[in-house]
């Protein structure tokens, strides 16, 4: 008998990254949930013969009733997709972001033919730092992992899930190197060192893998059990230098101060900026290994993925 399952996000990255891994597996009768079933994405997975499910993320009601008869559940939530639409207001986004959240982990709590919720987050900024850093698009991811931690039985079913930087990051204008005309050379900006540690999932695709993984064997990944989705340990400059080789152009990495870094991109270098102190503080406490399961752990095969270099060269990047 198949697994019913549900994709939050059905038609986004990650979303979109388990659903094609899950078609590829085989087993999986699989529910995507979206803003939008009338979406031209939508369209070409109900014709592959995913469910598409329309559900608002703000009601509780909604997404329970999306989640009806699942028997496992990949659940993520957005935070820069809203945070531009707020005009870079991250408070305002935190609370969204917590409220989507907050109905997710609720509604799989009522889920009564659920097995495995997996709960796609990144580590816990705040307790890792003694409150130092909160990193705004960490926050709600944190707050419902605190909350599910507080549900016995929601925790019982539950796996959480760390998924590493995306190479596609470079597409964003605030990590993508500016052509310096005067100079003849790109530059990267950024309010962190170069060999500031990054833990990278290197193409999004990769993603699909380690959930159906991590739900093809429980006995690993229950209870309340930690994942990496991770295949490479890199640094910015290192990154940068990938950025160089795949687009052939030469490229400099510029540490700035984080002040300089927000007046660039306002609201956006304040956000990504937390982000990259905090990694470059707490370094490997950042994104910790110990008791956390990876691929190996898991036989997931990294060897045919593509990393970060792998990835930029099928990208436009000028």
């Amino acid at each position: 008998m198949s697994t019913r399952l549900t994709v939050v996000g059905a038609t986004g990255t990650q979303g979109g990254a388990v659903i094609e891994a899950a078609l590829a597996a085989g087993g999986y009768q699989i529910r995507g949930i979206t803003r939008n079933t009338s979406s031209e994405t939508s369209r070409a997975l109900q014709a592959r013969g995913v469910e598409m499910v329309k559900a608002n993320l703000l009601s509780f009601d909604s997404v329970k009733e999306a989640f009806a008869d699942s028997n496992a559940i990949f659940a993520m939530t957005d935070f820069f997709q809203p945070f531009a639409a707020l005009e870079a207001d991250a408070e305002k986004t935190m609370e969204m972001e917590w409220q989507h959240a907050f109905n997710i982990v609720t509604a799989a709590a009522e889920t009564p033919t659920l097995k495995h919720f997996i709960w796609s987050t990144l580590p816990h900024a705040a307790n890792i730092s003694n409150g130092e850093y909160s990193v705004p698009h960490f926050v709600a991811k944190n707050r419902a992992e605190d909350y599910i931690k507080n549900v016995p039985d929601l925790l019982a079913k539950t796996t959480f899930l760390w998924v590493g930087w995306y190479a596609s990051n470079f597409q964003y204008p605030i990590f993508k190197p500016a052509l310096i005309k005067t100079a003849n050379m790109h530059a990267q900006f950024a309010p962190a060192p170069g060999d500031t540690r990054i833990t990278s999932i290197g193409d999004t695709r990769n993603i699909g893998d380690f959930v159906v993984a991590a739900l093809r064997q429980p006995e690993k990944t229950l209870p309340g059990r930690y994942i990496s989705a991770t295949i490479e340990d890199t640094s910015m400059r290192k990154m940068l230098d990938d950025w160089s080789e795949a687009s052939q152009k030469e490229a400099i990495y510029i540490e700035v101060s984080l002040e300089s870094y927000d007046r660039l991109w306002p609201g956006w270098g304040l956000v990504e900026g937390e982000y990259l102190r905090f990694s470059q503080e707490f370094g490997e406490k950042a994104w910790p290994f110990e008791g956390v399961l990876t691929a190996k752990d898991l036989g997931v095969e990294t060897g045919r993925m593509k990393g970060v270099l792998e990835t930029l060269r099928g990208m436009q990047l000028i």
